[in-house]
């Protein structure tokens, strides 16, 4: 009885979807597209995610949707010489096969521009679709989560060599944003 209940359990467990915050397509997983709570005021968001190709080939990821706001692009901060600049990534960002690409605070992100006044509360979702150049359109949601939550648990934002920079994307004084 044990081991058939077992069986049952695990065949169950191994047909279920992945988790509400990990999401797929072809040979990559996203974990955990997430942002913070915005107040009405900011202009941008930054939203954060894991990228996994799981393939044999690269994949490049060349642009993200985001209905809720006025537009959606690819970041990198760079911090050199103590000063953080955030960088557009217009030629997208390489996926290279069996690698994890992981957007966090002081790295790779996604703006999201144009919160039209609106403020992003806690527990909210937001549809979301990356756009790869070989996996094509992959349907996420974002997750507005608190401060301190996140892709490894823990806030990111002390992570920087610059004191007060964290993952405030209103925080631009020491900031230079790039094209």
């Amino acid at each position: 009885m044990r081991r058939t209940l077992l069986s049952f359990l695990l065949t169950a467990t191994a047909a279920l979807p992945l988790s509400a915050h990990e999401f797929s397509g072809k040979d990559l997983e996203i974990g955990h597209p997430y942002t913070h709570p915005m107040p009405s005021v900011a202009p941008t968001a930054i939203a954060y995610l894991t990228v996994t190709n799981t393939g044999t080939e690269p994949d490049r990821l060349v642009a993200v949707e985001a209905t809720n706001f006025e537009g959606a692009s690819l970041h990198r901060t760079e911090i050199a010489d103590g000063i953080a600049r955030m960088r557009s990534q217009p030629e997208g960002i390489v996926i290279p096969p069996g690698e994890t690409i992981a957007f966090e605070p002081n790295g790779y992100h996604v703006m999201l521009e144009g919160l039209g006044g609106d403020p992003i509360e806690l527990d909210e979702t937001f549809p979301a679709v990356l756009v790869f150049q070989r996996a094509g359109n992959v349907e996420i949601v974002i997750n507005v989560d608190p401060r301190g939550a996140g892709i490894s648990g823990g806030d990111h934002s002390d992570q920087s060599d610059m004191e007060g920079m964290g993952d405030d994307p209103n925080d631009h004084d020491e900031m230079d944003e790039e094209d």
